[in-house]
């Protein structure tokens, strides 16, 4: 029994699984295996084994309200997408577990089902038991006492409450099983441990030569319709190339810009607020902000210099505290700042030369830079000429701001020693100051007090009206007409460039499962549109209404489901069949070579590159020093079977072409006498993986397919 409890606590599968459950129906297994099938007339919103999916029969809506009601009985509010996407997966999840339980049955005693809910027999009290306000104090703290006190009241209540929480408990429980006879299933031999331990332990020191694919040109390796044709014979069936339910389409986008009439309107508006937001008091500003402001947001922090123009900066800081400024325009919105604080802060703005450590941090590199420091510094104090011993600085910076920082306070994000100098001396005065960087020759160029304020501002962002819309519509109309009545549609949009504001023509493709494209504001009207078309047929106009623009369309392809066409597959393929008939052509560079060195220049590569002690097991080729992030288990694998000192032939990896040479193989120091550490650890590794690939596991072999926002979208 505390057995299970602990599995109870830790198992992944059950945060997967019950996440939501609770808030569901409990249905029995027979139940949930008739909701799949069964011909229904109704599209489908998913398949599941082969299976459709049909939402009358899961009673999918039904569940979506139901859970978006118990979010609002605790004061919360769920997204739309949320609750839908939390029921589908509860739905699938519960329906591969029910097929599971089902074969093993597996059931929950009277006795543990009251140890759950208790805390006895050494079972840890359900979380979901402690979570009920029924059972906590004043202070929202879970109470035993409460427990004791109410349970026997509320397991004696009429209504089928207590039942469908005792019905959830005793399922989770029966899942806490089920996770464990999964994971104590999980057995390591010791011969697995034994080999476990040699792979871990057995390296090889090699050299190899690299060749990246996409560093041949593709200009060497033509290819052939033929070829894609044969590439596709061979390759149309493998599951990285399965595609989903596509459309692929062009579109123009035409700029709706506001008028000179929106734009007062939009002024006249922000006008409207500011003798109130003038006489708000401090504690009430954020709020009207939020509330009034586009950006939907307050800013309360103190402002730096110049974070506004120049005209409106200095119209902000002559501005008195609680007076308002504006309206003033900035960018594409009117704005008004109100003064709330004002402050004067010191400011410093300094120069600098380094002369920096570089990769050497002894006391005798440092003080290989001190002295340059120093030299530095007596030529700029006789000398005066900052400019030209710039030329010596190790800043990276020093071309764009000609060694110069600030005006900055002393909350700035510089290191301490650097702004106390800044700080602690006058105007023209030099030194070197050492920090984590090297030795800083420097000078105080200003030093000032600056006045810092907090402005919070209200945006309203200039739009345009229903007016300047209407006119740009009607332009849109017309282009249309033409567009459709030209031979090529791109041809069309180039041929007339700039169009009351087309920019471009653009290639974007929309996938079915997630109906969903940034590039189009995600407009259901548009994906609509396009999920319902002819091939090459052009849309009338779509307003979006965050970038304010007008697009026009055409469907360029209608990919379906599954194994790609032959055109498409030209697409998808291409990358492949090139970097395979690259390889072929780096083999036939190669095949005569004796040494990494010819390899190097039949390959034109930059170096021959080592992995030291490299080890079966990870399956990496560097050593840490040569900082080579390339990981290739083929590769490693070949290694291990070769002799020392005999070339490999070349090894096609996923991302080009490698050639070996052992050096060296290093057998395990030391042979043991028992691995039974190495069993156990490699078994409680395994047992942990297997808790949390469950689900994985039965959702794959489930071969679910998602249709929910494809059937909203598409009419059949």
């Amino acid at each position: 029994m505390a057995l299970i409890g602990k599995i109870r606590e830790k198992s992944t599968l059950l945060l997967i699984v019950i996440g939501v459950g609770m808030l569901l129906f409990i249905a029995p297994y027979d139940q949930i295996i008739s909701l799949f099938g069964n011909g229904q007339n109704s599209s489908s919103i998913g398949m599941f084994q082969g299976e459709p999916i049909y939402s009358e029969q899961w009673r999918f809506e039904e569940q979506v309200n139901r859970l978006k009601f118990q979010y609002r009985q605790n004061q919360q509010e769920v997204p739309d997408d949320y609750a839908r996407n939390a029921i589908f997966n509860q739905m699938i999840n519960d329906s591969l577990l029910n097929t599971e339980l089902n074969k093993l049955g597996l059931f929950t005693t009277p006795d543990e089902l009251s140890a759950i809910q208790q805390g006895t027999d050494g079972v840890a009290i359900a979380e979901y038991i402690k979570s009920l306000p029924y059972f906590q104090d004043a202070n929202k703290q879970f109470s035993q006492d409460s427990l004791s006190k109410k349970l026997p009241i509320f397991a004696n209540q009429d209504g089928g409450y207590w039942e469908q929480i005792e019905a959830e408990l005793s399922r989770s429980n029966i899942i806490a099983k089920y996770v464990s006879m999964v994971s104590k299933g999980v057995i390591v031999t010791d011969y697995e441990a034994q080999r476990d331990f040699n792979e871990s332990n057995e390296k090889v020191n090699l050299q190899y030569v690299y060749k990246a694919f996409n560093t041949v040109p593709d200009s060497l390796v033509p290819v052939t319709d033929e070829d894609f044709a044969s590439y596709y014979e061979q390759h149309k069936d493998d599951k990285k190339y399965e595609k989903e339910e596509t459309r692929g389409l062009d579109f123009v986008s035409i700029n709706v810009i506001p008028s000179s009439e929106d734009s007062a309107f939009v002024k006249s508006q922000i006008e409207q607020l500011k003798e109130t937001f003038a006489n708000k008091q401090p504690e009430d500003d954020s709020l009207y902000v939020v509330n009034n402001s586009d950006a939907g947001t307050y800013n309360g922090a103190y402002r730096q210099p110049n974070e506004f123009p120049l005209a409106i900066d200095t119209l902000i800081q002559k501005a008195a505290v609680g007076s308002v400024v504006g309206p003033f325009q900035l960018g594409t919105s009117y704005q008004l700042a109100k003064i709330l604080e004002s402050k004067l802060e010191p400011e410093a703005k300094v120069r600098h030369i380094l002369c920096g450590f570089g990769d050497d941090q002894s006391d005798a590199g440092k003080n290989i830079a001190k002295v340059r420091a120093d030299s530095v510094l007596r030529v700029l104090r006789a000398k005066k000429n900052f400019e030209e011993l710039l030329a010596v600085s190790d800043d990276p910076g020093k071309a764009q701001n000609n060694g110069e920082y600030g005006p900055f306070d002393k909350d700035a994000q510089l290191v301490e020693p650097f702004k106390d100098f800044a700080f602690a001396n006058a105007v023209g005065q030099t030194g070197v100051v050492e920090t984590n960087f090297g030795y800083h020759v420097m000078e105080v160029l200003e030093r000032n007090d600056a006045k810092r304020i907090i402005a919070p501002t209200i945006e309203k962002n200039i739009v345009p009206l229903d007016k300047t819309i209407g006119m740009y519509k009607d332009s849109a109309y017309r282009f249309i007409q033409a567009a459709k009545e030209a031979d090529d549609f791109n041809d069309y949009c180039k041929a007339n460039g700039f169009i009351f504001g087309v920019t471009s023509e653009k290639d974007v493709v929309v996938s079915a499962p997630q109906m969903k494209s940034p590039d189009l504001e995600n407009n259901n009207n548009i994906l609509k549109w396009v999920f319902n078309s002819d091939l090459d047929e052009i849309s009338d106009y779509f307003y979006m209404n965050k970038s304010h623009k007008l697009i026009v369309a055409k469907l360029t392809q209608k990919i379906p489901e599954g194994a790609p066409s032959l055109e498409t597959a030209k697409t998808l393929m291409r990358e492949d069949l090139l970097n395979e008939k690259k390889a072929d052509y780096l083999s036939e560079q190669v095949k005569d070579v004796v040494t990494l060195n010819d390899v190097l220049i039949k390959w034109q590569a930059a170096t021959v590159l080592k992995g030291k002690d490299v080890a079966f097991k990870n399956k990496n080729l560097s050593d840490i020093t040569s900082n080579d992030p390339r990981e290739d288990g083929v590769v490693v694998g070949t290694a291990f079977t070769m002799h020392p000192g005999v070339l490999s032939d070349p090894i096609a990896a996923s991302g080009g072409m490698y050639l070996l040479l052992v050096d060296q193989f290093i057998p395990v120091a030391e042979k043991k006498e028992n691995y039974d550490f190495e069993r156990t650890s490699l078994q409680e590794n395994l047992r942990a993986r297997a808790d949390g690939g469950i689900m994985k596991g039965l959702r794959d072999a489930a071969d679910i397919k998602d249709y929910r926002n494809k059937r909203e979208l598409i009419n059949e």
